[in-house]
């Protein structure tokens, strides 16, 4: 099988130290818990969209992205599913400046168990890229592990089976489509395989 993961709080940690990143900006309180909306965070620092995409992006241009550390239980997830004979892709939708650093950080954190990487757009962002949907339409991918339900929801068309990583951002999400599984753990999902 062809297994896509998102990359930003599936296979590393991003959001914590963004929170930590953003609050040492400009002074706010923000807790990792309060984001309660993967693509309205803006609405939880109380700034515009283009003002946090601009923190975002100098947030991943500077030194903090080679210090952040693999999401817990997802290197054990994705040695496992390679090693039940799985291929394993990274679908982000992290911006192209980022490509370098991106590749580094998964050769870095899970060496060996990525076979490509695939930069797509942000819904709200057409870099002409394509969108995750795009992507995982055109690679045939099977398996979506994602934590935002909204990119989770758009590829479900194209997909067998997707698993959301539990986040702030999706709690608010119920009644989830029968070939959606919503895991605590990355190492949940083995147990699928």
């Amino acid at each position: 099988m062809l297994i896509a993961t998102d990359w930003d709080d599936v296979g590393v940690e991003c959001f914590r130290p963004f929170v930590e990143y953003v609050n040492g900006i400009n002074g706010n309180a923000v807790r990792y818990e309060d984001l309660d909306s993967y693509y309205e965070m803006d609405k939880a620092f109380g700034v515009k969209q283009e003002e946090l995409q601009d923190v975002f992006l100098d947030f991943f241009s500077g030194e903090l992205l080679k210090k952040v550390k693999a999401v817990e239980g997802s290197r054990e997830l994705y040695e496992g599913l390679r090693k039940k004979g799985h291929e394993l892709v990274v679908v982000t939708s992290r911006s192209v400046i980022e490509t370098d650093p991106t590749l580094d950080q998964i050769e870095r954190l899970h060496p060996g168990l990525i076979s490509n990487a695939y930069f797509a757009d942000l819904p709200f962002i057409d870099r002409g890229r394509g969108s995750k949907k795009d992507i995982c339409k055109a690679l045939g991918v099977d398996v979506l592990i994602e934590d935002s339900y909204e990119n989770l929801d758009s590829c479900l068309a194209h997909i067998q089976r997707g698993f959301l990583l539990k986040r702030p951002w999706n709690q608010n999400i119920v009644g989830l489509p029968k070939k959606v599984t919503r895991v605590e753990d990355p190492r949940e999902i083995l147990k699928y395989f």
